[in-house]
């Protein structure tokens, strides 16, 4: 069994990898999909998958956060670890759906750039849909994980494995979201 520093050590790396994996990086390379409908230069087919699977990454890297502490956080907080627990699952099952839409958005916009001008009415209006499925999906996954990251501050901050300060803006950095 690892001591609480040392698992707190651990946590803290993953946190910033899933900072920088999971939620910087594939959404600044996602931003050119996500502002139009139409395949643009600078999006590629690269770029998209590897995004994606930095999302897929940082998805596992919160149950791997929560895993991580559960020896440690059930001492203090059973529902509580638990809810981080299921939070974790919920958020990669999410993510998973997320990913699925950034892939139809990409593939749609493929076949946009090769349709001939006369469809292109019937691709604004599929394309409208497309982004709302999306645009839904993805707030429903910003609700969890928004929950998971306030609970995981509160885990945090009761356990005191990573220094009070951090653990108090792990909450205040949902303001960025």
């Amino acid at each position: 069994m690892r001591s609480p520093h040392n698992t707190g050590r651990v946590i803290g790396i993953l946190l910033l990898l899933h900072l920088i994996v999971g939620l910087t990086t594939p959404y600044i390379i996602l931003r050119p999909l996500g502002a139009a409908f139409d395949a643009s230069p600078i999006v590629n087919g690269f770029q998209i998958r590897l995004a994606v699977m930095l999302l897929f990454v940082g998805g596992a890297l919160t149950i791997a956060i929560a895993v991580t502490g559960w020896s440690i956080f059930r001492e203090y907080s059973f529902p509580l670890a638990t809810w981080l627990l299921a939070l974790a699952i919920a958020n990669f099952a999410l993510q998973c759906v997320e990913n699925a839409a950034w892939m139809s958005l990409f593939t749609f916009s493929q076949e946009y750039a090769k349709a001939n001008a006369g469809d292109a009415s019937l691709f604004h209006v599929t394309g409208i849909a497309l982004r709302m499925i999306w645009k839904w999906v993805h707030y429903t996954h910003l609700l969890i994980m928004v929950s998971w990251i306030f609970t995981l501050g509160v885990m945090l901050w009761r356990t005191a494995v990573v220094p009070r300060a951090l653990a108090a803006l792990l909450p205040l950095s949902l303001s960025v979201c």
